[in-house]
């Protein structure tokens, strides 16, 4: 990455331009994480360039509108209270004393 010029953006506003309105502009920026050798990261909206981006971007699209985010929401809120319920009984039991 030391043989490019590069640019660092520290203004918000001109990083939201880039990463939400002009993002087309922008898409095919310096791969970070080889899909082969890392497919998780490899594999993600901002790795991926040209063709794959927009059809992956297309359809992801309809799944962030904002009705759907709320729904959403309640479910993330639901299972985090599950989850903090699920650790406070097995500390309280002891169970984790084990893994401090």
């Amino acid at each position: 990455m030391f043989d490019k010029p590069s640019l660092f953006i520290r203004d918000l506003e001109l990083v939201k331009n880039i990463l939400v309105k002009d993002f087309q502009t922008f898409m095919d920026r310096r791969v970070l994480f080889e899909a082969k050798i890392d497919p998780l990261f490899g594999n993600t909206l901002p790795i991926l360039k040209s063709q794959v981006w927009r059809h992956l971007r297309t359809k992801l699209t309809p799944v962030f509108i904002s009705r759907k985010m709320k729904m959403m929401f309640y479910h993330l809120v639901t299972s985090c209270m599950e989850l903090v319920e699920c650790l406070e009984k097995a500390t309280t039991d002891g169970k984790l004393s084990q893994y401090q």
